[in-house]
């Protein structure tokens, strides 16, 4: 299936963030924004000021990892709203990011496991398949330091 609504881009965060916990029919969802740039290609402009969301646990997750001058990998779709006072945003809904660099990875780890804590998030199945990599390939097996 192909996707037509997506934007996948390397974008510079500036630090400029915002979270809250909304209430949606009684039911509390994480919200985050960040606002970030991307950086244009030879012969055109930088797109700067540019709004990226993200609800739920990834919100939480990117509020905690985003610092000024952290670069990402960002996977995400478009979105168009209207608030209360009849102002329209084009806004890109992060659905998967890859940190490059600059971002807060000691609260980020602290943010996941407090989501474990909590039951929201489940432990990543990587860290899992290393335990089980050196449980299964030890000396158990025959396998020695020559």
């Amino acid at each position: 299936m192909t996707r037509t609504n997506n934007f996948n881009a390397l974008v510079d965060f500036t630090g400029i963030k915002f979270f809250q916990v909304l209430d949606h029919d009684g039911i509390k969802i994480s919200f985050c924004r960040n606002i970030g740039f991307v950086r244009g290609s030879p012969g055109s402009r930088v797109a700067d000021g540019i709004r990226f969301l993200c609800y739920g646990p990834l919100a939480e997750l990117v509020y905690a990892s985003i610092i000024k001058g952290t670069r990402a990998f960002v996977i995400s779709h478009l979105q168009t709203r209207c608030d209360m006072g009849g102002h329209y945003f084009v806004e890109f809904v992060i659905e998967e990011i890859q940190y490059i660099s600059g971002d807060d990875h000691e609260a980020g780890e602290k943010k996941r496991l407090d989501l474990i804590e909590r039951g929201i998030l489940h432990p990543n199945t990587s860290d899992e398949l290393k335990i089980n990599l050196n449980y299964e390939l030890g000396d158990d097996y025959g396998l020695q330091d020559n």
